[in-house]
């Protein structure tokens, strides 16, 4: 591959803008080609500020501002384009809003499908699921307390949700809703966005008689895990005598009611680990009791309260205590509270199509990708916290970490390293440096890439570059 660049004579790191420009070229040019179409130019052509930001997010840079003082200290600016290197910060900041304003969602999902071209990936599963990022400030667009699955609770947050096509390690499409919206809700979005034909698989979250009749309305199938309410409790406690052994640890039965397949499954593992888990929950919460014994003798119900330290973060954790334990001994207390349940291990899993309870149980553990996304996402490309305030811009923030994960995923299925994790892949990417001589031929400079070995060779392939 060679490549044309305007840059100065310093070293810095290239990886993620290599990256770009890669995969903008296994696309045909379909990446900047969007970006400039629906974003304006402001001096500069917006998708050499995209690729500016997306290097740098892939570079491990958490804010825009620590990522354009590196790029000018280092050059990068220059690299990308020498118009850009003239430029200051501000310019960054509103070409992050730009690409908000222009429907940062609707944008991915464009690129997104030239990448599912390329892949040749069908997309007949698609796995739904969203998450929480918190923001550091108190006030922000959209931004508003909910189930904080960042553990932060006490922090404004937005919520994001995923629609990812299975065999990939790239989201197909996304929304982003304020953070006290429920799944359910944030599920009617995504299946908005999935192909007739589809078979959606989604978690307990996002279950309910309505969401599903909207799925076989719009001519797509589901796969849900049902929430054990009282009636599916029953049904579960009707099942276990008859499930049979369908693999490993897995015992199964299913049954047909209307046009609704329902599986009930039995895990042994997690019949094992729900149980041992419960054990260490009692054996806490009774040694609690006995050093307040006197003081919880006071109320018939009280909550003991325990308060634990994680990094900077810390985590209050509250069990209630009903008045029939008080009168009993810690031996007895702890007996009542690491009581088995019958239905330990016990999990439903419904669908439309799926009829078979072994398919049903590949495909719903085959969600565990899309959590892979999620780890991905905010641990090797630092989505969260946000530091954004308009609602443009957090738009703009979250497309940008998007196509920072799309580009290195097409790389990792172009060069056939998919079973390597993205943070491996990220860390490659990093240790790339730029360096460019200063011997001038034919009017232009040798731009060499240094660490250029292994994995990242894999991924960038043979690169030459030419620079002004």
């Amino acid at each position: 591959m060679k490549i044309q660049v305007e840059t100065g004579s310093k070293a810095f790191a290239g990886g993620g803008f290599l990256a770009f420009r890669q995969a903008d070229r296994l696309l045909a040019g379909r990446i900047t080609r969007l970006i400039d179409e629906k974003c304006p130019n402001l001096g500069v052509p917006n998708s050499k500020r995209v690729e500016l930001i997306v290097g740098q997010t892939i570079h491990g840079h958490k804010s825009t501002n620590a990522a354009w003082r590196d790029a000018k200290q280092t050059n990068a600016a220059a690299f990308v384009n020498r118009k850009l290197s003239k430029q200051d910060g501000r310019n960054i900041h509103r070409a992050i809003e730009a690409v908000g304003k222009a429907g940062g969602e609707r944008l991915y999902e464009e690129i997104a499908v030239g990448a599912l071209e390329k892949t040749g990936v069908s997309i007949a599963v698609a796995h739904e699921d969203s998450t929480s990022l918190f923001f550091t400030g108190k006030k922000a667009a959209r931004a508003k307390k909910g189930y904080s699955r960042d553990h932060r609770p006490d922090k404004p947050q937005v919520n994001v949700g995923i629609m990812h096509v299975k065999g990939t390690r790239f989201p197909s499409a996304y929304v982003v809703t304020p953070g006290n919206e429920h799944d359910s809700q944030i599920f009617v979005k995504l299946v908005e966005k999935a192909k007739s034909g589809t078979l959606v698989v989604a978690d307990r979250g996002a279950v309910s008689k309505e969401n599903k009749a909207l799925v076989m309305n719009k001519g797509r199938h589901y796969l849900f895990g049902e929430k054990l309410y009282d009636p599916v409790k029953r049904e579960a406690l009707e099942a276990l005598p008859k499930m049979k052994r369908v693999n490993k640890g897995y015992f199964a039965y299913s049954v047909k009611e209307g046009e609704e397949w329902r599986h009930y499954f039995l895990s042994k593992k997690l019949r094992s680990d729900v149980r041992k888990k419960r054990k260490r929950n009692a054996k806490e919460t009774a040694a609690e009791y006995a050093k307040n014994l006197e003081k919880k003798r006071r109320s018939s119900v009280k909550r003991l309260t325990r308060i634990t330290a994680e990094g900077e973060e810390v985590v209050v954790e509250r069990e209630v205590v009903t008045k029939r334990l008080f009168c009993k001994t810690r031996k007895q207390i702890l007996a009542e509270l690491s009581k088995n349940d019958p239905l330990d291990g016990v999990f439903v899993l419904s669908s439309d199509k799926i009829s078979n309870p072994l398919e049903a149980l590949r495909e719903y553990k085959g969600k565990d990708e899309v959590e892979k996304v999620f780890c991905a996402l905010k641990s090797s490309l630092h989505l969260r916290p946000f530091h954004a305030r308009k609602k443009e811009c957090v738009d703009g923030v979250v497309f940008i970490t998007m196509l920072a994960l799309l580009v290195v995923s097409l790389l990792a299925f172009c060069s056939h390293a998919t079973g390597v994790a993205v943070k491996t892949l990220v860390e490659e990417l990093r240790r790339v440096t730029l360096l460019v001589s200063k011997a001038v031929r034919n009017g232009f400079r040798k731009a060499a890439c240094l660490n250029l070995e292994g994995l990242a060779r894999k991924l960038l392939g043979n690169v030459t570059l030419l620079a002004r």
